[in-house]
């Protein structure tokens, strides 16, 4: 490796390790802000970044947050509160006058938080116009308010309930359809199609290093998630090297470093065989004693452009940014009784395991072996089978077609006989993946029809709307409450509700407690927790005669406790009074060697 590869990948992993947890071994008293490394944004877009690196849900589920609405948890109150707490959010805004009442900003935000169905696919469609009439009929769970408004509307006109609900599906269609004609189709799909199954492979892989890995790929394409069955060993590896002390076994290349205990362990490791990869130990026999070359010749095989070296060992790291982080922190906390342990030599192996596991997969269902060349050429060859994997991995599929395909995942696309063939051919015959351009536009109306429904807007109005420009406020405010803020909308409802439920029990409750002072039967003090809340609030409730009160639950002492396999005390208080590490400057010499005598006598 030269020198310029070791500096740039030196720089990478520096750089990775200020977006990992820096977290200690947990002992005693510890808090951890997991969001340390984007203190720097605001807290939404924070929850956003930590959500990309690492992949978590950083917001409740907004069925759950709907389910909490019906429950009265979150009210219309709540969100319109935080609404106003969000910039840009402009809930005031006017978007139509002409409707009784006007149509505001925030009455388009609340509807699309409660009401935000998803594009149906062509058969979800199918089935809401056939066998729930929706394109004809009100939904039964419309607000009694709005149905009566859009009833009053159709009445003034002289429609029936099915001719108002059917001509505003058509105003919808009218209006997506204009708006689909006015706006660029999307260029890499376009570009796909008109280049077959060539051009779809090379759109997946310019995704890998930026978005994905690897194992994403491979995951899109196959329904498999190699990363289920690799971290199993990578964290029973992990958890055996930073043992301290528990295990009945340790690695005899421990002192060398994770990598090197890893690969001398690794490599003589049966349970290759058990997975179908007896040809994995003589790959990491060939491995480069070298971490940093390891984790260079290894993205070099991945086929990872330099470029992108940064992102793809972020990604990596941040499937399991807790063990990543450990492992940063022991490198830049060593400790004497401690092997070393480092940034590098996780990633080392990470990135030897993603291989040596994608290699595996594309050999068990293409035989070829894990060269994106080469499968390129097949799918150039079976452009059939890209285009319904890729189908797949979108999750574009009605469920006839998936019932069928999901069998073909786990095998290769052949001769003229190939299950894809047939399929391929059964779905041109009912006119392509996506329906024809009917049933697409249709769908793409779906989800605009549903919501200018639950606003109680007509299909008059809509048109009126669209003629006047206010479609395109509406559209606007539509496109954006994004999923960062929809999440961030949800949470500063939820906790506005219980902020002000707090309120109210305090302002009702304020002045009700007697005057104790020098008069209580008895007093109560109680380490501040989770746990003494409900205690004291019951001690209280049993006798007003008695007083409750809450404090650190070191009460005062700053103490440190040492068990007798303790190979160093413990502080048991809190952070601002921590005491040094040695009773005898805690005690005095005194007094901590009649504690030693102590501490003797009970050992024998």
């Amino acid at each position: 490796m030269s020198a310029d590869d070791l500096a740039h990948l030196r720089e990478c992993v520096e750089h990775l390790a200020h977006r990992l947890p820096a977290q200690a071994p947990l002992r005693d008293f510890v808090h951890h802000n997991t969001l340390h490394a984007y203190q720097h944004l605001p807290f939404a877009q924070a929850l956003t970044a930590a959500a990309r690196f690492t992949g978590a849900r950083p917001w409740l589920a907004e069925a759950r947050c709907r389910e909490l609405f019906r429950q009265g948890r979150i009210d219309a109150a709540d969100l319109d509160a935080a609404m106003r707490q969000v910039a840009d959010s402009r809930p005031d805004e006017l978007l139509w006058t002409a409707s009784e009442p006007p149509l505001r900003r925030a009455d388009l935000l609340r509807a699309l938080l409660l009401h935000q169905p998803a594009p149906p696919t062509a058969q979800g469609l199918r089935w809401l116009v056939e066998e729930q009439q929706l394109d004809t009929r009100l939904p039964e769970d419309l607000d009694p308010a709005v149905r009566r408004r859009l009833l009053a509307a159709a009445a003034a006109d002289g429609l029936a309930e099915p001719e108002l609900v059917a001509d505003l599906w058509q105003a919808v269609r009218e209006l997506t359809a204009a708006r689909s004609a006015d706006a660029d189709a999307d260029a890499d799909a376009e570009s796909a199609r008109a280049a077959g199954g060539a051009g779809l492979w090379q759109t997946l892989l310019a995704r890998l290093g930026h978005t994905w890995t690897i194992a994403d790929l491979l995951q899109h394409l196959t329904g498999e998630d190699l990363r289920q069955a690799l971290h199993a060993p990578f964290i029973r590896h992990l958890a055996a090297h930073l043992d301290r002390g528990l295990a009945a076994w340790a690695n005899p290349a421990r002192e060398q470093g994770f990598f090197a205990a890893w690969r001398a362990s690794a490599g003589v490791d049966w349970q290759w065989e058990l997975n179908e990869l007896a040809w994995a130990r003589r790959e990491i026999a060939q491995l480069a004693a070298d971490p940093w070359q390891t984790i260079a010749d290894g993205l070099r095989r991945l086929a990872v452009d330099e470029a992108c070296w940064p992102t793809y060992l972020q990604r990596l790291a941040g499937e399991l940014p807790g063990w990543a982080g450990m492992c940063h922190w022991r490198a830049t906390h060593p400790a004497a009784n401690e092997p070393p342990l480092s940034l590098c030599d996780f990633l080392a192996v990470r990135v030897v395991l993603e291989w040596l596991y994608a290699e595996q997969l594309v050999r068990r269902i293409w035989g070829l072996p894990l060269d994106l060349a080469a499968l390129g050429e097949h799918f150039a060859a079976h452009p059939d089978e890209l285009a319904l994997r890729h189908a797949y991995g979108e999750g574009t599929l009605p469920d006839e077609v998936l019932d069928a395909l999901s069998p073909l995942l786990a095998t290769a696309a052949g001769g003229p006989d190939s299950g894809w063939r047939r399929l391929a051919g059964h779905i041109a015959e009912a006119g392509g993946l996506a329906g024809d351009d009917g049933d697409a536009q249709a769908r793409a109306a779906w989800p605009l029809f549903s919501l200018v429904l639950r606003l109680g807007l007509s299909g008059r109005e809509l048109r009126a709307m669209h003629a006047a420009g206010a479609a395109d406020r509406l559209l606007a405010g539509i496109a954006w409450l994004n999923d960062e803020r929809r999440g961030l909308l949800w949470l500063l409802a939820y906790e506005n509700h219980y902020r002000q439920q707090i309120f109210a029990a305090l302002l009702a409750n304020h002045g009700r407690a007697p005057a104790l002072a020098g008069l209580a039967q008895a007093q109560f003090v109680f380490c501040m927790d989770d746990r003494e809340e409900g205690t004291r609030r019951h001690l209280e409730e049993v006798d007003p005669a008695y007083e409750t009160f809450g404090a650190a639950g070191f009460f005062g002492v700053p103490m440190l406790w040492q068990g007798l396999d303790d190979e160093a005390p413990t502080a048991l208080c809190p952070i601002v009074v921590r005491p040094t590490n040695s009773i005898r400057e805690v005690v005095g010499a005194g007094a901590a060697a009649a504690y030693e005598r102590q501490q003797r006598r009970r050992i024998h």
